[in-house]
């Protein structure tokens, strides 16, 4: 499984795991799969960049995979919102990154 592939398929667990989340509310729910999609739409929106091959972006990938991997684990054990917050808020700096360097990336110079 490419380092992608483990991305996306973190973000899908962590996705299924926050609907069935017990005891935080309804608003807080949706604001969490909101934003866990978001980060999920990044990553499948930017997956067969060529640029996610080179040295930068294997490493912009492996940083988003092992902060994925580790929002997973927190969702799947939730015991703090604060918790739960600090790591979803960790993916979606590391999907900001690499939707800011496509963007870059892809600017055309007129």
């Amino acid at each position: 499984m490419s380092e992608i592939e483990g991305v996306k398929r973190a973000l899908e667990g962590v996705i299924e795991a926050v609907k069935v989340l017990k005891d935080i509310t309804e608003e807080k729910r949706r604001s969490l799969l909101a934003r866990a999609q978001s980060a999920y739409n990044v990553v499948v929106q930017n997956e067969k960049k060529i640029w996610l091959k080179t040295s930068v972006g294997k490493a912009m990938v492996s940083d988003l995979k092992s902060s994925s991997v580790t929002l997973l684990e927190v969702v799947e054990q939730f015991k703090d919102a604060a918790e739960l917050e600090a790591a979803l808020t960790n993916v979606e700096s590391q999907t900001r990154k690499i939707d800011e360097e496509t963007r870059r990336r892809s600017m055309v110079v007129t």
